[in-house]
This record gives C-alpha cells, sequence and structure tokens, in this order.
C-alpha cells in the first residue's frame, strides 16, 4: 500500500520492481495526475480516495510505505495515532510500515532564514516557512512559476501546514496502534 500517494511517483517504481501496489491519496487532484502518470508508464495500479487517518481497504497488506514526508501533514499526535491504527488494521499477520518525516533541524537546514528558492528552466519554486513553536506546526507557503508551451508562465500558490513530531510521539502512536518493533533511522541525503 502506497499511502497517500500522490502522483504515485512511488507506485509506479514498485509496480515496476514486481509488486502488488495499491496507491491511496486523499487528493482526487493527486489521483487524477497520478491515473495519467501510471498510463504513461505502462502499468496497471488501482487508486483509491481515502483520508490516511481513517481509512477501510477490503485487502490487507505485508507492507505500508507513506513517503515524502506525507505522515507531517498530520496536524496532531490525535491524527498521528489514528492513521497508526488504520494502517496496523491492514496488516494481514505481522506486517511493515515504512515512513518518512522532517524534523525541526531538516526544516531549518531547508528553509535558511524561512526561505527555499529552486530556479529551473522550466519551473520556479519559491517556498517561505514559518514555525508555530505553540503548536508544532510549519506554516508553508509555496509559489511555482511553471513555464507553458507558450512560452509564458503560470503561477501556482499553495499553502499548507506540517507538524513536526518528536520520536517519543511517533514511537507512542505506533506503539498505541499495537506495533511492536519500532526503528528509527536518520537520513537527511534523501530529502
Amino acid at each position: 500500500l502506497d499511502l497517500g500517494c500522490g502522483t504515485a511517483e512511488i507506485s509506479i517504481r514498485f509496480k515496476k520492481k514486481g509488486y502488488s501496489v495499491l496507491g491511496v491519496d486523499i487528493s482526487d487532484e493527486m489521483l487524477a495526475i497520478a491515473g495519467e502518470k501510471i498510463e504513461s508508464a505502462g502499468v496497471e495500479i488501482p487508486l483509491a480516495v481515502h483520508d490516511m487517518r481513517n481509512f477501510k481497504l477490503p485487502v490487507g497488506f505485508d507492507i505500508v510505505v507513506s513517503l515524502f514526508d506525507t505522515v507531517n501533514y498530520l496536524n496532531s499526535t490525535k491524527e498521528l495515532e489514528k492513521c497508526m491504527k488504520s494502517v496496523y488494521s491492514h496488516f494481514d499477520k505481522e506486517g511493515i510500515f515504512i515512513f518518512d518525516v522532517v524534523t525541526e533541524e531538516m526544516m531549518d537546514e531547508m528553509f535558511p532564514g524561512g526561505t527555499f528558492v529552486d530556479d529551473r528552466e522550466e519551473l520556479t519554486l519559491i517556498w517561505s516557512r514559518e514555525h508555530d513553536e505553540e503548536n508544532g506546526l510549519e506554516e508553508i507557503a509555496t509559489t511555482f512559476f511553471v513555464k507553458e508551451k507558450n512560452g509564458k508562465y503560470r503561477r501556482v500558490d499553495d499553502y499548507y501546514t506540517k507538524k513536526i513530531f518528536s520520536e517519543d510521539e511517533i514511537k507512542n502512536a505506533a506503539e498505541k496502534a499495537g506495533f511492536k518493533k519500532i526503528e528509527f533511522r536518520y537520513d537527511n541525503s534523501l530529502a
């Protein structure tokens, strides 16, 4: 299960390696893009609209992945606990839940001075970030300038929040859901 699959980048990679994959996301728009990418890749991957905090699927899984810091889009430890319980309830027997999260240190590294700019030939991306210390939330505003076929640029703005979870919050949520073996690995090189 690719939970929070977005545009199905990881789903497609798994499918091409021979795995059976189901992509789940809360966004119809992301799943529409995913469908186009899946068709272009020449693979078949079922997609479904579900909320990672509370999903019920008619099948079980051996492995659930949730990558690209999707778990950070949960805005409280209560939401994290719900997600963990939903994941755990979908394992056939024993299963593995692999996910990544950003940390405060990673956010500071990515947004020195609160802003990150990525200027490419076809795209310019500007991220600005403010930290809400009281709630442990990162408030992020993004502006994309996307070059169209006619040479003009289209502006796309987005705003979202991410929760920075502590190791203890993650461990407690996982244990409450029933997970027995919990491991943490640190690798900022993938961010």
